[in-house]
């Protein structure tokens, strides 16, 4: 599965309130190099990109700078893929 474009994260954003909150008070640009990280990290790691998201996210080896870093990822690769679950179920 792959997330196509920004729209597909903000449509998550707007189905889930708490993930609304953190793009809120995003730029552009943190918005923009997020979505081609997702979108290059689904290509890499398909149908388990969510997973390896959440496992980084999780990895209690890393700084805690890292980790909200791959935090953040996840919850739009999670919203994407739900918003592109939704959009094919349409």
């Amino acid at each position: 599965m792959e997330v196509k474009s920004c729209k597909a994260i903000r449509t998550g954003a707007q189905n889930n309130p708490g993930l609304a909150m953190f793009t809120l008070f995003e730029s552009k640009q943190r918005r923009a190099k997020d979505t081609l990280e997702v979108k290059r990290l689904f290509s890499k790691y398909g149908e388990e990109t969510v997973i390896v998201l959440r496992d980084r996210a999780g990895d209690e080896t890393m700084p805690q700078r890292d980790r909200q870093h791959w935090k953040r990822l996840y919850r739009k690769a999670k919203a994407g893929q739900r918003a592109n679950s939704n959009h094919v179920a349409a």
